[in-house]
């Protein structure tokens, strides 16, 4: 399988390989920032090419700047920061884009427990629900089998 474009930005452009996520740098170097339980489903280049975002499986942000260290499993880096990524709390992530300078929003599939749209605070990492409401939240039913 060829490597499929997510998200391109001016200098910078995310693909996947299956469930493996690759970072092509503007010197053609290519690095591995993610892997993904079913295959990522969107990624987002931040508009000044200070992060990028991937999702599917949850969410990780990898920080577009050196040392681009290569991502791994069950270890935090500075280089990156993933959320709703294991069991229990698993989210599967449709889409993302970004919203403003620092923030993002995504949509969380509508039959998963954490069903909705959310925005995510890149500088602060902090995520709210925007719809529905939190007081609303009840992820919809199953429709009923004919």
């Amino acid at each position: 399988m060829k490597r499929q474009i997510l998200a391109r930005g001016k200098n910078y452009s995310v693909s996947h390989e299956y469930e493996t996520v690759w970072l092509t740098r503007p010197d053609g170097t290519t690095t591995i920032i993610g892997n993904f339980y079913g295959d990522p489903q969107a990624a987002v280049v931040d508009w000044k090419e200070r992060w990028c975002v991937v999702v599917g499986a949850g969410l990780i942000l990898y920080r577009l700047r050196e040392p681009f260290l290569p991502y791994e499993y069950d270890r935090e880096s500075e280089q990156w920061w993933e959320v709703h990524r294991h069991e229990p709390d698993i989210w599967w992530i449709e889409a993302v884009y970004q919203v403003s300078e620092n923030d993002l929003r995504f949509v969380v599939d509508p039959y998963d427990n954490g069903a909705g749209v959310y925005e995510l605070d890149t500088e602060r990492l902090a995520i709210r629900r925007l719809i529905p409401p939190e007081q609303d939240a009840e992820p919809p039913r199953e429709p009923d089998a004919q």
